[in-house]
């Protein structure tokens, strides 16, 4: 293992950038830290190109099976100027962003069953979501309008692997959203003003369980074109669920199905 490669002084300041939306944009990167989602990356074959470990860390090579062939050491002042997180688990990986609208008709096609966030902004919430999809064997996660960032460090951590699960498509519009979804699938939205419960629920064929942020829930262009519109019963002594939470009681009655 002597023989592993330091990265430079280039490569640590543009890894330490991708801490920044604006970087991870630019170059297409992003960083997974710690061994279990450096070893989920791995397993899911998406493109990595480079994997930084620190030197007392250097047992995770053979721990987690890593060829050598991307690992380069990285000592710890720089290693910790490069991991999102305040106690890093000494290994991360560079992880290039995948353009996975190029394939979109195809994702959309394939698909049977689909959660959509609609202006789900918490990082922490999106990131559930996604892990809970992965969890129900949902097939697609759809962020619609203003969602959290997709390869917000807060957001990875918060999906524990459900990202490399599960396709993620990122839509601009309530518009373009119904358009692609509209026609081919049952669009289910999820709100406390509906009057159906979800436990009444039938079973329905091609669902997209449509879930709104906490704040302004499900935009109305969606609420008007769903066909289906369905709330959990909850007593009064809280206002409402949490957004992730929500979604995940919902995902798992339409998993049934």
């Amino acid at each position: 293992m002597r023989d592993l490669p330091e990265i430079t002084n280039n490569q640590a300041k543009l890894y330490a950038s991708l801490n920044h939306k604006k970087y991870r944009q630019q170059y297409g990167l992003f960083i997974a830290d710690g061994p279990h989602l450096v070893q989920t990356v791995i397993n899911s074959g998406w493109e990595i190109e480079k994997i930084i470990i620190k030197p007392e860390k250097i047992d995770l090579i053979e721990k987690l099976d890593l060829s050598t062939e991307r690992l380069a050491l990285c000592q710890q002042a720089r290693f910790d100027k490069i991991a999102p997180s305040q106690t890093p688990q000494g290994i991360l990986a560079i992880v290039k962003i995948p353009n996975i609208a190029q394939n979109i008709d195809q994702i959309v096609k394939s698909a049977r069953r689909v959660i959509a966030c609609d202006n789900i902004s918490d990082p922490g919430n999106l990131g559930t979501i996604i892990r809970t999809a992965a969890a129900f064997g949902y097939n697609l996660v759809v962020c619609v309008g203003n969602c959290a960032e997709l390869y917000n460090p807060k957001t990875i951590r918060a999906t524990q692997g459900g990202l490399f699960a599960v396709p993620v498509l990122e839509i601009n519009s309530a518009a373009e959203f119904i358009e692609l979804f509209a026609h081919q699938f049952n669009l289910i939205a999820l709100s406390g003003k509906a009057k159906k419960p979800l436990s009444k629920a039938p079973r329905i064929k091609r669902p997209v369980l449509v879930v709104g942020g906490e704040t302004a829930g499900i935009s109305p262009e969606i609420e008007a074109r769903a066909d289906f519109h369905f709330r959990i019963e909850q007593t009064d002594k809280i206002e409402s669920l949490n957004a992730a939470v929500a979604a995940a009681v919902a995902m798992y009655k339409f998993s049934r199905g």
